[in-house]
């Protein structure tokens, strides 16, 4: 039996698809663990953190079903989950649990971004990378 798969033309082999998911699960730990470590302190990445403390009070608006009183608290818990799926891909046995965690943090990214007027590309392209890992993941391929 063939693990090959057609995506929009190009065929793509176990070994391919190995090689991408690799690629996509350690360039989305990296991001998490940068993004989520700029939201709970500013000693690291201060530029990273004023940015991310910029749109504090949007987050707390748009996502309010996060149990937080104040924007500084809210942006922390946001940091904890993004460093949370972070460690999570960095293994196999939970790895696609990483993936769901990574895809639901881009897509409460995407989501409130938009209401906020902003850009969202880096939440859209952290939900391909989580779909990939996840889907190579059930393929047994990664």
């Amino acid at each position: 039996m063939s693990t090959a798969t057609t995506v929009s033309g190009f065929r793509l082999d176990a070994d391919t698809w190995t090689r991408l998911a690799t690629a996509a699960r350690w360039t989305l730990a990296a991001e998490l663990f940068l993004g989520g470590q700029a939201r709970l302190t500013r000693h690291l990445t201060p530029g990273l953190h004023d940015r991310a403390m910029a749109n504090a009070e949007g987050y707390l608006r748009y996502l309010s079903f996060i149990p937080a009183k104040s924007p500084t608290e809210h942006t922390v818990y946001i940091g904890m989950a993004m460093c949370t799926a972070g460690g999570l891909l960095c293994f196999p046995a939970t790895r696609i649990q990483g993936a769901l965690l990574s895809t639901s943090l881009s897509l409460m990214g995407i989501y409130s971004q938009a209401r906020m007027g902003i850009s969202f590309w880096l939440p859209a392209i952290n939900t391909v990378l989580g779909s990939l890992i996840a889907y190579a993941d059930v393929l047994r391929l990664g």
